[in-house]
């Protein structure tokens, strides 16, 4: 061959493999897929052209469309045709999905279909906002043989063109609880929104009322909420425009947002204290002003009010629990029943407030007065009682609106009688006082008794009571010899109506002897929280005399047992000397003076219905100094005693040193202190004593009489005491200065010798005590209290008489036992003599006491807690106070003692130890 036939022949060969390969290339193509789209199409248009007997009308399909297209809309048809008419009439094409997972897929995956038979595509769903291109293959192939087939590409555009949306309503509805934040109950819808047109933007534009405006908010999900707290009672409706936008697109709407009420708020009064007013007698609910009405800001079933009477009403007022209408079970009584304080709750659900009501009963004129029996014990001066205010008489009307009158009823039948009464009192008919007729003002011992009738007129009612008056006059004379005396844990109102002042009277003259006792002062006193009173009177023996003063206050002292026994109640004479504060000299002493007072006090107390007034005269207690001897006939300038001539029968005076009074020597004659006494010869003389005594000689140019016999002698010098026995001699005459001696006989090593003190037990006091084998002396000046003691050797506990002295002088007390030796201080536990000396702070420089000189035991129960002995058990004899002796005819009073001294009396069986008993 040629070389020209050559290239011929290869150049054929290389068409003829090309044209055999190429099937195999193109359907390799489809299967890996990877050359582009131009060249898979090229190859599809060549294969057609060498192949196939129909074809699609173009090479591929491409379509833009809204994404806001309607369901069922067709979007594009993908037809194909037949390349020769023959074919055509006699076969038939159909269409689907090349890709089997296409056709399989859901609508909300891929949103379109193929129709069978026409290639119509068409929309079968909504399209997704985020898909902005779809592309995907159509079959054609032939009805009957799926295996001739040719394919094409379809390629749709979704266009996002902005679309114009809106609120489904231009004004909602919505709701939230008051006082509650959060969500509004409202769905607030928009139309028309392109799902894939991006950020839709909330603002709220603004709130009507727009108190608080910040208090709304919207989220960017379109979700209005609170975000405080709203108050239904404040702001009931809301009005909030709202705006949504998205790419330009504005839409907006209004949202009625309404407040729903809660039981948030407690039902009010209109006041917090209401008062109201009713006669008594009349039923509530006929009164126009008994309501009570409280209000609630809540709405509805929240707004109901129920009432309800908490405190008071004291079981006859009642409120009605809906109307609130007060009304009475009971008549309303004024007299029982002025006014009552209620407490009325008004409740809304568990929510209360209270409001006071006061409710006031009005009075009428229904009562009668109320007039009571009552007693008035009336003390003034003679010469004042013509037209004295006695009482008023003690009426009162339960009702307000009548006006009283008063006046004395007429005789009862005793016309004598009620004649006389009347011409002692009156009565003012305006204001029912009692007054003293002036027909007595010049009558001077007046005590008489009054009992008259009075009644009481209120201008429709009238009442009657029985007034008795004991009506006395207190003359100088009675308040002089009057005394006072303190009842302990009592008030003046208890003593009236216990019956106390008349237990005490009867007893009083019971243990004086007297015929009449008068109470004309009585005084209310408070000391360390304790009540007591303070009463004085005075009493009259059966010839019409006063008692003394000393006379009354020693039988209240010696009989204070029986006293407190026979009344009930703690009794003591007063401390009222005036004379506490020694202002005389040695040579006169101080006494007090009673004096009426011109204004009396009075005192009401009551018993069950009856009215006591007590009338009293406080007395004026002063103090003046008078000589020590009333020889001196009040002349005390000179400081010797002996300057008054005390000395009778010619006797010879002579002043005691240290200040203890005087002495007198007397005629060989006479004897006695002052040489009253006649004798045959002042020492002593056959006869002088009796058959068992011995006479001997004083210094004083007296003597005395000791006995020889060991059981005793008949004398008036020594007195035997068995336990609680005691004898009494005056009391201090001179208070500055002192001597005491006696002699005593005891088995026992306790007792009391000698008591000097005050009635009441307190402040300046001595006593000679025996404690234990010694003698104590134990004395309170000022304010302390001081102790001495002395002894000898063996104790004074032996039967043997021992003698004590005891002198105080200038602050200073001495104390001697027996015949005191220096040789004894050595052998004795205590000194037979010892001194003590008074605080050098005490301002008082003498012995304030007022009882009688006590010897033995005392004569009061409880006694003297400064003490250690209250009895003594054993004899005493030869007392001498300020040297001069005192007998038997010298005692004041005495109790169970015997005259001399039966040592078998005193004298124990067995020995005794006194210590175990104390």
């Amino acid at each position: 061959m040629t070389a020209k036939w050559t290239k011929v022949w290869l150049f054929a060969l290389l068409v003829m493999n090309f044209l055999l390969l190429s099937p195999l290339l193109i359907n390799a193509n489809e299967v890996v897929g990877e050359r582009s789209e131009p060249e898979t199409q090229q190859r599809v248009e060549k294969k057609s052209k060498k192949t196939a007997k129909f074809k699609f009308d173009q090479n591929f399909f491409e379509v833009t469309i809204r994404d806001d297209v309607e369901v069922g809309s067709t979007i594009i048809v993908a037809s194909a045709s037949f390349k020769k008419k023959k074919s055509q009439n006699t076969k038939t094409l159909n269409y689907r999905l090349k890709d089997k997972e296409l056709r399989k897929a859901s609508s909300d995956v891929f949103p379109f279909s193929v129709a069978k038979t026409t290639g119509e595509i068409t929309l079968k769903a909504p399209i997704n906002n985020e898909t902005e291109q779809f592309e995907f293959k159509v079959e054609a192939y032939l009805s009957g043989n799926k295996k001739t087939s040719q394919k094409t590409t379809v390629i749709i555009s979704v266009d996002r063109s902005p679309i114009q949306f809106s609120f489904g309503s231009g004004l909602f509805q919505g709701h939230i609880e008051e006082n509650s934040y959060g969500d509004v109950n409202v769905t607030l819808d928009l139309v028309g929104v392109d799902q894939d047109g991006g950020f839709i933007r909330y603002e709220i534009e603004e709130t009507l009322p727009d108190v608080y405006p910040s208090r709304f908010g919207i989220d960017p999900s379109g979700r209005l909420y609170v975000r405080y707290p709203l108050d239904r009672e404040d702001i009931e409706l809301y009005y909030v425009s709202i705006s949504a936008s998205q790419d330009g697109n504005v839409a907006e709407a209004m949202v009625m947002i309404h407040v729903m009420d809660q039981n948030d708020n407690p039902p009010y009064f209109l006041y917090d204290q209401l008062r109201m007013s009713v006669f008594e007698n009349v039923n509530l609910t006929l009164g126009g002003n008994t309501y009570v009405t409280a209000y609630d800001d809540d709405t509805g079933e929240n707004a109901e009010v129920r009432y309800e009477l908490v405190t008071g009403g004291l079981g006859m007022i009642y409120v009605d629990p809906k109307k609130g209408q007060l009304y009475n079970s009971v008549d309303l009584d004024y007299e029982k029943v002025r006014r009552f304080k209620l407490n009325i709750a008004a409740y809304s659900g568990e929510l209360r407030t209270t409001c006071r009501v006061f409710l006031f009963i009005r009075d009428m004129n229904d009562n009668p007065p109320i007039v009571n029996d009552f007693e008035v014990i009336y003390n003034g001066r003679p010469n004042t009682l013509g037209g004295a205010e006695v009482a008023t008489i003690p009426a009162r009307d339960p009702d307000e609106t009548g006006i009283l009158r008063f006046g004395l009823l007429s005789d009862d039948g005793d016309p004598t009688r009620g004649s006389l009464d009347r011409d002692y009192i009156q009565v003012d008919s305006t204001n029912g006082m009692i007054t003293i007729s002036p027909r007595i003002q010049n009558v001077r011992d007046i005590d008489v008794d009054i009992d008259v009738g009075v009644y009481v007129f209120d201008g429709v009612h009238a009442t009657s009571a029985r007034c008795l008056i004991h009506m006395t006059g207190i003359t100088d004379l009675m308040v002089e010899n009057s005394v006072s005396a303190h009842i302990l844990n009592i008030t003046e109102e208890e003593f009236l109506t216990s019956g106390g002042m008349k237990s005490l009277r009867n007893a009083t003259r019971d243990i004086l002897g007297a015929s009449s006792v008068t109470i004309f002062n009585i005084e209310e006193f408070v000391e360390l929280d304790n009540p007591f009173i303070n009463i004085s009177f005075s009493a009259k023996k059966p010839n019409g005399i006063f008692f003394t003063p000393v006379e009354i206050l020693n039988a209240l002292y010696f009989q204070k047992d029986m006293i407190e026994t026979i009344c009930g109640f703690h009794i003591s004479p007063a401390e009222e000397d005036t004379c506490v504060s020694e202002f005389c000299n040695k040579h006169q002493r101080c006494v007090t003076r009673k004096s009426l007072t011109s204004t009396p006090v009075s005192y009401e107390a009551h018993l069950d219905d009856i009215m006591l007034r007590f009338y009293g005269i406080p007395p004026l207690v002063e103090h003046w100094c008078e000589c020590l001897d009333t020889a001196r006939d009040g002349n005390c300038s000179k400081n010797n005693p002996c300057d008054a001539r005390p000395c009778l029968n010619k006797g010879m005076c002579y002043e005691e040193e240290e200040g203890f009074g005087y002495g007198c020597l007397c005629p060989n004659d006479f004897t006695g202190v002052n040489c009253e006494s006649a004798t045959i010869t002042r020492r002593c003389f056959p006869g002088a004593c009796g058959p068992d005594e011995e006479c001997e000689n004083l210094p004083t140019g007296s003597f005395h009489c000791v006995c020889k016999r060991r059981s005793g002698c008949p004398n008036d010098n020594t007195w035997y005491f068995p336990k609680g026995a005691y004898l009494a001699f005056p009391s201090l005459r001179r208070k500055a200065t002192m001597k005491v001696s006696l002699q005593f006989s005891t088995y026992r090593n306790s007792g009391l010798l000698l008591y000097l003190g005050r009635y009441s037990f307190m402040y300046d006091f001595l006593a000679l005590e025996i404690i234990g084998t010694e003698i104590s002396l134990t004395f309170n000046v000022g304010r302390f209290i001081m102790r001495v003691k002395v002894g000898v050797p063996g104790g004074v506990s032996d039967g043997k008489w021992h003698m004590v002295e005891m002198k105080y002088h200038e602050k200073v007390v001495q104390v001697k036992l027996d015949e005191c030796k220096g040789d004894l201080y050595e052998i004795s536990d205590y000194p037979c003599e010892a001194y003590a000396t008074q605080a050098l702070d005490v301002t008082t420089w003498f012995l304030d006491v007022n009882t009688p000189f006590i010897l033995g035991s005392l004569p009061v129960q409880d006694g003297d807690s400064r003490i250690i002995n209250n009895d003594f058990e054993g004899c005493i004899k030869d007392v001498y106070i300020n040297n001069r002796l005192h007998g038997a005819g010298d005692t004041i009073r005495t109790k169970d003692t015997e005259q001399g001294c039966p040592w078998y009396k005193q004298r124990p069986e067995l020995p005794v130890n006194d210590d175990a008993s104390l």
